[in-house]
């Protein structure tokens, strides 16, 4: 009896200290030792918001009041994820928006991300083709900046081709069409499917001009001037082109939007990255209404129903008359 009591006591304190050690800060990514026990608000502080539409002359209807609560919603959330909070709580309660932040150091920033007012621009989606001429610079300016060491992407010349176009059931005549309107180099038009074949053909000792970080993790997407990132990769590709050196190499007419809506394909999750103009065709102030979005009901694509003022229409006009057949993106707070 003595001896099984023995052993109970010490498989108990085996079950403390592993419990203990578990809890023990641990270091992330970045070098911070972390906790790995997650405090909610109420045991470590941050926010607590509620965001209401304000509608002072009582003008919406019933539908427009939850179109523009929903848009909120999407607005606010998108922002915060660009705020880098840790598991945020952000839910609709009836018309009003609740949002906790818990931890959140600095409380006035995220107050004035949630309140500002969403900056709405209509841009052209390019063919890509500037960009990709840039590519191969840019990913030398990765190596340079990151070092080959600390990088694990394949040589483009040993990963296997991928069709992400059929993938998704695009048209085979549109994926010609893509190929021909970028006139990308052989080279340059191949893209890891994965992150698991990325590392499974990286080779030890591959120089560093063999090295094409980005361009392994960049697909062809369904349209010209989209190219899709796997989900996982996607904050590495995003810190990657916040880098000093290869910002200066992005060409300064077009700008790089991610989009919000991830894709599925070939088992895996995408998100899209556009290659837009820079100038914008226009800007959320030429608009005097927008909305509800609704649903085509023969082919189930989004309307958007917009209002522009006399002075946007003129320049709505002038625009589009120039890119007919061209795709046009809607970025909402620097996203498509």
């Amino acid at each position: 009896m003595f001896s099984s009591l023995r052993w109970r006591l010490i498989w108990i304190g085996l079950l403390v200290v592993l419990c203990g050690w578990a809890l023990l800060p641990k270091e992330n990514d970045s070098g911070e030792r972390v906790s790995a026990l997650k405090l909610g608000l109420d045991l470590q502080g941050g926010m607590h918001l509620g965001v209401e539409v304000d509608d002072p002359e009582g003008t919406l209807t019933g539908e427009a009041l939850d179109d523009a609560v929903e848009r909120t919603l999407t607005t606010i959330r998108n922002r915060i994820d660009q705020f880098g909070v840790e598991e945020p709580t952000i839910q609709r309660a009836g018309d009003r928006i609740i949002v906790e932040l818990a931890g959140i150091q600095d409380p006035e920033r995220a107050k004035a991300i949630v309140e500002q007012t969403a900056f709405m621009e209509f841009k052209i989606i390019t063919d890509g083709q500037s960009f990709l001429d840039r590519l191969e610079r840019i990913d030398r300016a990765i190596v340079a900046a990151v070092g080959a060491e600390n990088l694990q992407a394949t040589p483009l010349e040993t990963q296997r081709e991928v069709d992400l176009g059929a993938v998704l059931g695009a048209a085979a005549d549109s994926g010609t069409q893509a190929a021909d309107t970028t006139g990308a180099a052989p080279d340059t038009a191949r893209a890891a499917a994965t992150p698991a074949d990325t590392a499974a053909g990286a080779t030890p000792g591959r120089s560093a001009q063999q090295l094409r970080p980005l361009s392994a993790f960049l697909a062809p997407g369904r349209v010209p001037g989209e190219y899709l990132v796997a989900v996982e990769n996607q904050p590495t590709v995003e810190r990657w082109l916040e880098l000093p050196g290869v910002e200066e190499l992005i060409p300064s007419d077009i700008t790089l939007h991610w989009g919000v809506e991830e894709i599925g394909a070939g088992g895996g999750t995408y998100l899209p990255l556009y290659v837009l103009d820079a100038d914008p065709l226009l800007t959320g102030e030429f608009l005097e209404d927008a909305g509800p979005a609704t649903r085509d009901p023969t082919f189930n694509q989004p309307i958007v129903p917009f209002q522009t003022t006399r002075r946007g229409a003129r320049l709505f006009e002038r625009g589009t008359a120039a890119h007919v057949n061209d795709n046009m993106a809607i970025v909402l707070d620097n996203r498509v």
